[in-house]
């Protein structure tokens, strides 16, 4: 949610990205920071709050891209700048709580998810939340809306709770408890 120590962490695992398969950046909102939105239920939510904008982790990239170089001397596994820049995206954003309407960050995260949900990845997907994981509760959301009446649903279902994992630095909004806890009971959820 671009707090300081969010984009300190930033910088720490574009530093181990030759270690991990990272798969997206997405800048998300917490209870306590987001853009502001004229479409926000309430009033409060209508304007930014706390909100350091949408620039800083372009710009950690953009420095990731500057060392990227001699990164690559100790070790050829760095994902490159321009990969690091398609998938730095935003989230939901515009309020806490916000999963009125998909975003690129949920978008990148819904796919992410139907990659294991379908097979088509056999590892294990780890959601990691620095902020409130309202973009991944809608990501869920969209999941369960095109799915759940589905026969394949079921599976879907199971595939999702065997191999996703919520692992959150706080539980920093409301989706979690009104929404991913109901709909998804059994992923596992790991407050870090």
């Amino acid at each position: 949610d671009g707090e300081v120590d969010d984009m300190d962490s930033l910088v720490r695992l574009l530093l181990y990205t030759n270690e991990v398969d990272l798969a997206g950046i997405v800048q998300t909102s917490a209870s306590l920071r987001w853009k502001g939105s004229a479409d926000a239920p309430y009033d409060s939510g209508k304007n930014s709050y706390r909100w350091p904008g949408t620039e800083w982790k372009h710009e950690i990239v953009a420095a990731y891209g500057e060392v990227y170089e001699n990164l690559r001397v100790h070790d050829p596994n760095y994902p490159t700048p321009n990969y690091l820049k398609s998938v730095t995206v935003d989230g939901n954003i515009d309020w806490a709580n916000d999963m009125t309407k998909s975003s690129d960050g949920s978008s990148l995260i819904k796919e992410a998810i139907l990659d294991i949900a379908f097979g088509r990845d056999t590892r294990s997907l780890s959601l990691q939340s620095w902020g409130g994981p309202v973009t991944a509760a809608r990501a869920l959301k969209e999941i369960e809306d095109e799915y759940k009446s589905s026969p394949q649903w079921n599976e879907i279902y199971n595939s999702i709770c065997d191999k996703v994992v919520l692992n959150v630095c706080g539980f920093q909004d409301d989706t979690y408890d009104k929404y991913i806890a109901l709909s998804y009971p059994d992923m596992k959820a790991v407050n870090i």
